[in-house]
């Protein structure tokens, strides 16, 4: 018997960064009518972020004071005083005694007053050019009551700080924001072979914010996801995708079927063709690598398919799909070998595809392993994992691998 899933991907953008997974969700994995949600690129940092790039300095046994007219050194407390999370809550990463040396320009963009930003919108009122070239403080007082500082700039503007926000943007530069009154990004969880998924109830994710909330937390997280007892109707699919995020259309159509039989026997019109058209198996890897950017994620939807009544595979059904972090994978590699690591994520590797049947043109040229800039603390973070053979992801060729050969001298 055959396996039909319906397939569409969601997202327009690359978050930051992948998993190495072959999306699926046919035979013995589940029944029919249900929806495995997986993630193509998703975030995994490698630094806590505990120590930015800022210059440390003796401990004074002061919390805010001025360093030089042109530095504000800021001391959080030692052992032997008030604790951290006395002053700041629980923040995380920030260790008791730290200091750091800030910025006038560094501090000013950061006012959220009237003459700085709108009230409204929190959206700066002044280019970076429009600002002094020349800026310095002026004063500074620490407010033990509501924990926060007061600074006044040489250009004549006073703004107020809540110390907390300031030594979170310090020591997490990525999870923290300003506009944003309130932004909480999930942590990522890394996962091998005893990974379970998360799995949620169709009809509950359609009808109750608690639910659709805790999928998407699931699938930031570690993301995959299994959807049960959804309908069993082509298409449904896509009004599960406009549920949860932004369905983006591809030359393939808004979605579109897999189905386990050679590409001469493929029915509907298409004449798009692919590998998972085929009774081959398919080794691992991530779809889609030859868009820029990625989606987001992928969403199969299995319509009809096989099962197996004991061992999987079986003689009736031997469509297996499997599913692999590749985040996981990479962050062993990063410990066990950090120069191969720093190779895959350096060398660029180019994935095309042309549709089947050459009426497509799509080439994407990226490292398999895509990093992030650096953030604040050194440490760049992973954004991406490509990876997959059937795509091409033929290498660039390095220059140290070209030889030189002097002219012989007669």
């Amino acid at each position: 018997m055959s396996s039909i899933s319906n397939t569409t991907c969601l997202g327009s953008r690359s978050r930051s960064g992948s998993s190495w997974l072959r999306p699926g969700l046919f035979c013995a994995v589940c029944p029919a009518a249900t929806l495995l949600v997986t993630s193509l690129p998703l975030q995994k940092c490698y630094s806590d972020g505990s120590s930015p790039d800022l210059p440390a300095l003796e401990n004074t046994g002061a919390q805010v004071e001025l360093h030089t007219q042109t530095s504000l050194k800021l001391n959080l407390p030692d052992a032997s005083h008030a604790t951290s999370q006395e002053i700041l809550g629980e923040p995380k990463g920030v260790r008791d005694g730290q200091k750091f040396l800030l910025d006038p320009f560094w501090l000013r963009e950061r006012s959220q007053e009237a003459g700085a930003v709108d009230q409204i919108t929190l959206q700066p009122l002044l280019n970076p050019h429009e600002l002094p070239a020349e800026m310095s403080f002026k004063n500074v007082s620490y407010s033990e009551n509501n924990n926060t500082i007061k600074v006044a700039f040489t250009d004549g503007h006073t703004s107020q700080y809540k110390l907390e926000k300031l030594v979170g943007e310090l020591t997490n530069f990525r999870q923290h924001a300003v506009q944003p009154t309130s932004y909480h990004k999930p942590a990522v969880r890394t996962w091998s072979g005893d990974h379970k998924l998360a799995v949620f109830d169709y009809s509950a994710v359609a009808n109750q914010e608690a639910s659709k909330l805790a999928l998407i937390e699931a699938l930031l997280t570690s993301g995959t996801a299994l959807i049960r007892k959804a309908p069993r109707e082509s298409g449904t699919v896509i009004n599960f995708a406009r549920m949860i995020s932004t369905l983006r259309e591809t030359e393939w159509g808004p979605w579109f079927n897999v189905r386990t039989k050679p590409d001469a026997s493929q029915v509907g019109g298409s004449v798009k063709r692919d590998l998972a058209y085929t009774p081959r198996a398919i080794g691992f890897h991530t779809d889609n690598p030859y868009r820029s950017p990625t989606p987001d994620f992928q969403l199969l939807h299995a319509v009809e398919h096989c099962f197996c009544k004991d061992k999987v595979p079986c003689p009736e059904c031997s469509v297996i799909n499997y599913l692999v972090d590749g985040f996981h994978i990479a962050e062993l590699l990063k410990k066990e070998s950090r120069e191969d690591f720093d190779m895959l994520s350096q060398v660029p590797v180019r994935f095309e595809n042309n549709g089947g049947d050459g009426t497509s043109a799509l080439i994407h040229i990226t490292p398999h392993l895509e990093l992030e800039h650096p953030s604040p603390s050194g440490e760049a973070a992973l954004k991406s994992v490509a990876f997959s053979a059937k795509s091409g992801q033929q290498l660039a060729m390095r220059s140290h691998c070209f030889a030189t050969v002097e002219r012989p001298v007669f």
